[in-house]
């Protein structure tokens, strides 16, 4: 199996990627296929995602990466959807890989200069913090109805942070606040804006992709 290290440089929004705010819903991944789905606890449940916004050159990236990832798309269009920062991908990572543990876990999580983001002292990744991502690309040989076919896994490894965009949750019941906030539903206008190019400007994708998600991992499809 090669494995590649990708470093995406954008804007990041909707981010859970702490053990106390991960996404719980329908993603329990492998552990349904490892165990009955009445035994998985809340500690084994769930995953770490953040969806990062990228412009052409840093989308670019991605398929030269070989990962699978495509971007939100419009569904009144059907081409990718444009925002104000470019285009939108999302990563994740699970809590639990019962067959390859060290694949999962939150995520590091750093600002630039090495400094370690503690929630208690930065709150939470609000909509707007500009950044990096770094992801680990695993491409592997799989049998789909008796051929050999490339496919490939995508999990995010660490988030390194320029401008943090502070959002305190427990903050958001009408409380007035000195600093912008990046909570759900708020875009600050402070965000920087990329140019934004036209779908028949984004780079192709790989053809081909695993038939099913390789085991414990995401497919990385984007189901909204």
């Amino acid at each position: 199996m090669a494995t590649t290290k990708l470093i995406l440089n954008g804007t990041f929004f909707w981010a859970k990627v702490f053990d106390f705010n991960r996404e719980m819903t329908d993603h329990l991944g492998d552990l349904i296929k490892s165990k009955p789905v009445d035994m998985v606890s809340d500690e084994d449940a769930g995953r770490y995602e953040i969806e990062i916004r990228l412009n052409k050159d840093e989308a670019g990236k991605i398929a030269r990466a070989g990962a699978r990832q495509k971007p939100k798309m419009d569904k009144e269009t059907g081409f990718p959807k444009e925002f104000d920062e470019g285009y939108a991908y999302r990563f994740t990572r699970f809590h639990v890989v019962p067959k390859a543990k060290p694949a999962g876990g939150q995520p590091e999580i750093v600002f630039r200069d090495g400094t370690k983001f503690d929630p208690e002292l930065h709150g939470l990744v609000g909509n707007g913090t500009t950044g990096s991502l770094e992801i680990r690309v695993d491409k592997f040989m799989i049998n789909v109805q008796g051929r050999q076919e490339q496919g490939a896994r995508s999990v995010l490894q660490k988030i390194i942070i320029d401008n943090l965009v502070e959002y305190w949750p427990e903050k958001s019941d009408g409380e007035e606040y000195d600093e912008v906030i990046g909570g759900e539903g708020d875009t600050p206008e402070a965000a920087p804006k990329a140019e934004t190019p036209s779908p028949a400007d984004l780079p192709d994708t790989p053809d081909t992709a695993p038939a099913q998600p390789a085991p414990g991992l995401d497919d990385d499809s984007i189901p909204f």
